[in-house]
């Protein structure tokens, strides 16, 4: 649902980018933008009688304190889209991308897609792995597809190929280092099952407080525990056992 909800929100950021290419009227932009305006504003309604909007419980809480650095993030991580570990040449490449679309009116458009994509996941893009395998930051590259595909959009459509060539290179980087990493995380997983199968004592409790997980098929417990007999390393993915 959320992802869905996203797609639409989006809308509006690249109905912008359109109007200042000059690829559609004001008219058109306005007609477009009515049906996803009136259908966010009713899902909005009705979701805010189940989880209060900008309340603790919101996966969005909105906390002021957080929107500087999710930005900051997010420039910094747009075309790499992970979190891995904090790489300031990705500010380079973010600034290549706005600069080729070398109209003023288009540049600023991008640069509120941009802005409007660090309003919707505010406070979600952070912080950084730092080398830390096991997280849930494995799969903070979702909540990029939407705005990077509008930018590559736009660029194709003003025929910057260079660019694009350029900016396949960050995007490569960090969806080979995704894969990567799932791969290795994969792997735990496999030999955690194995290491499940074989114990005597069932379930097996497993020390790791970063990724919970309660499986009663296979008699695997994941928590906090400091007394459980085996423990993943958040940064290899190996098990050390007790």
């Amino acid at each position: 649902m959320s992802f869905c909800t996203e797609t639409a929100a989006f809308v509006f950021p690249f109905l912008l980018l359109l109007l200042a290419a000059g690829r559609i009227n004001l008219r058109t932009a306005i007609r477009a933008g009515i049906p996803a305006a009136i259908l966010g504003a009713i899902y909005f309604a009705i979701r805010s009688r189940i989880v209060p909007f900008g309340s603790t419980a919101d996966v969005h809480g909105f906390a002021t304190n957080l929107f500087l650095p999710t930005l900051i993030n997010l420039c910094e991580s747009f075309w790499r889209q992970t979190l891995k570990a904090r790489d300031y040449i990705g500010f380079a490449f973010l600034l290549l991308s706005l600069a080729v679309l070398k109209k003023p009116k288009l540049i600023a458009a991008a640069v509120v897609l941009i802005v409007a994509s660090a309003v919707l996941y505010w406070g979600m893009i952070m912080p950084y792995q730092d080398g830390v395998l096991f997280s849930h930051l494995d799969f903070i590259g979702r909540l990029y597809l939407i705005p990077v595909t509008l930018m590559l959009v736009m660029l194709a459509m003003e025929r910057r190929t260079i660019a694009i060539c350029v900016l396949l290179i960050p995007i490569l980087f960090g969806a080979f280092t995704t894969y990567r990493d799932h791969a290795r995380l994969q792997r735990t997983y496999r030999r955690l099952y194995r290491t499940a199968l074989d114990a005597k004592k069932k379930p097996l409790i497993v020390d790791y407080t970063e990724k919970p997980l309660h499986d009663t098929t296979r008699n695997v417990e994941v928590c906090a525990c400091p007394q459980a007999p085996v423990k993943i390393d958040e940064r290899t993915g190996r098990l050390q056992y007790r």
